[in-house]
C-alpha cells in the first residue's frame, strides 16, 4: 500500500486520497470516520480475469458492489432495471444470512435474488452466489 500520497491535516478536516484504497489509522474514532467519508476500492482475482470491488458509505449504509468489463453484481440498493436499458448484466445479491451486504466478502459470498434481461442472457441465475455471478460477466 502505497502511503506517501495521504496527507492529513492534524484535526483530519480536509485529507488527500491518491493512488490508494484504504488508510489504515491506529484510533478507532479516525478509521470510523474514514469508514464514513471515503469509497474503498480493492482488486479482485476471478478464476479468469480481475475485477474491481467498491464500497461507497452512504449516511448509514454502505453501497458495495463488483464490476467486470462485462456488467456488475451490487447489493440490493441498485437499480437493475435502468442498468437494464444500457444493456449492462447485473444481479442483485442479498447477505446469505438475511443481513446487509457490509463489505465485499459479504457480496461474493451472498446470494443472487434478482437478475436483470441482459444478465440472464450471459448466464445469471437467482440462486447463484455473488462469486458464480461475477465468473459469469
Amino acid at each position: 500500500m502505497n502511503l506517501s500520497n495521504i496527507k492529513l491535516d492534524s484535526q483530519f478536516q480536509e485529507c488527500e486520497l491518491s493512488d490508494t484504497s484504504i488508510l489504515p489509522l491506529d484510533n478507532k474514532a479516525n478509521n470510523e470516520l474514514m469508514e464514513r467519508s471515503f469509497m474503498i476500492h480493492e482488486k479482485l482475482q476471478l478464476s479468469t480475469k480481475s475485477a474491481d470491488g467498491y464500497i461507497i458509505p452512504l449516511r448509514s449504509i454502505k453501497l458495495v458492489n463488483v464490476i467486470t468489463d462485462k456488467g456488475m453484481v451490487g447489493c440490493g440498493a441498485f437499480d437493475l432495471w435502468t442498468l437494464d436499458a444500457y444493456g449492462i448484466p447485473v444481479a442483485k445479491v442479498k447477505a446469505e444470512h438475511g443481513e446487509v451486504i457490509d463489505n465485499i466478502d459479504d457480496l461474493m459470498q451472498g446470494i443472487v435474488r434478482e437478475v436483470n434481461q441482459t444478465g440472464q442472457k450471459v448466464g445469471l441465475r437467482v440462486g447463484m452466489t455473488g462469486r458464480e455471478a461475477l465468473e459469469h460477466l
